[in-house]
């Protein structure tokens, strides 16, 4: 790729989806495509503002030398509002722009909708564009009634993570040993926190084992968790705080189920696709892009509801057939192998890169 790229990124130092994405596609590895960082790391909220207004002038003049401009927004207030400054900066400077589009929130969705400024800002900046990577197809088609627009070209592409090196046996059960369930993400209530917690003690009361939840994250909700294990007596919950690298291999290898029976605004949370190469099946809810990956029934189980006592007997499909649990497992590390990791998603990117500036 003789043409040049650039890549808005946050702070790749942070956690976050999206520095995770862009950290595992290392696009920048490449002499043609440059990673530019848009958020500053100032405590106050003056020093985040005044980061962001040198970056808008500095992104203005550096763009002159490139070809193609990359953006990573997510569809909610804060980051639909910053971006959309380096969106409109890029169209008057005539640049060709991809947007990737991450999270989404639908109430935020329903703003856009109902607000003129909003829907003004909408118009002139991302309804501009002509090339989108979406995580799923149920962000194409609401991105089409956005837009009000299908000449739009979409490339559908998922959150990308760390191929594993080590080589992982295929997960397997029996119907006498307690099994262990993991979620792994910020810990915040519309996460389903205490969905997880509340369907595996129930469970644990049904079946009268000691079936274990293993709770890996940080987040705003963490202390009142701990103070819930805490006042219950679960011990049968075990609360890592936040973890990476051996440490969160390691709690990927030593559990049995992915559980993540999330509300949020999710697009495609990356810790799914994590699960699944290590060859867990994914106990979550029919939200976002996630049906586009896990399928009911062949990856694990995706619930329309949020009562735990749902998520229980979810739990209790899963693990009464052992065969066919090794079965779901083998087929998600197949999968993920397949399509998740990052060699092969770089790949596909560098791949979009180079159809866009060709055309």
């Amino acid at each position: 790729m003789k043409q040049k790229v650039l890549v808005n990124t946050p702070d790749l130092s942070q956690g976050g989806g999206v520095s995770h994405y862009l950290n595992n596609l290392s696009l920048n590895e490449s002499s043609d495509i440059d990673y530019f960082q848009i958020q500053g790391t100032g405590k106050s909220i003056f020093a985040k503002v005044l980061y962001l207004c040198r970056r808008y002038v500095q992104f203005s003049r550096k763009i002159k030398s490139y070809d193609l401009i990359h953006i990573h927004p997510s569809l909610n207030k804060n980051s639909f509002l910053r971006d959309a400054v380096f969106i409109r900066i890029a169209i008057k400077k005539k640049k060709n722009v991809l947007i990737t589009m991450h999270g989404w929130e639908d109430e935020f969705e329903s703003k856009i909708k109902a607000s003129k400024l909003y829907r003004y800002i909408f118009k002139k900046t991302y309804a501009r564009v002509a090339h989108y990577v979406v995580l799923g197809n149920i962000f194409k088609n609401k991105l089409i009634e956005l837009t009000g627009s299908d000449n739009t070209q979409y490339f559908i592409e998922y959150t990308v993570i760390d191929d594993v090196k080590i080589k992982m046996p295929v997960k397997s059960i029996t119907t006498t040993d307690p099994v262990k369930f993991l979620f792994l993400s910020r810990v915040e209530k519309t996460k389903g926190i205490y969905i997880a917690i509340d369907a595996i003690w129930m469970l644990n009361k049904k079946t009268g084992m000691n079936h274990k939840l293993i709770i890996a994250g940080d987040g705003n909700e963490l202390e009142s968790v701990k103070t819930y294990v805490s006042d219950n007596n679960l011990s049968f919950v075990d609360i890592k705080g936040f973890i990476h690298g051996d440490d969160k291999i390691q709690a990927f290898m030593n559990s049995d189920v992915f559980i993540f029976p999330t509300y949020y605004g999710e697009g495609l949370p990356t810790a799914i696709l994590e699960s699944m190469l290590y060859g867990l099946p994914v106990i979550s809810r029919v939200i976002a892009a996630i049906p586009e990956v896990v399928k009911n029934g062949v990856n694990g189980y995706l619930l329309e509801s949020k009562a735990p006592n749902d998520f229980m007997n979810a739990i209790e499909e899963l693990i009464k057939s052992p065969d066919q649990f090794s079965s779901i497992s083998e087929l998600n590390q197949k999968t993920a192998k397949q399509l998740f990791v990052a060699p092969k998603a770089r790949q596909r990117m560098k791949e979009i890169y180079q159809k866009l500036l060709n055309d």
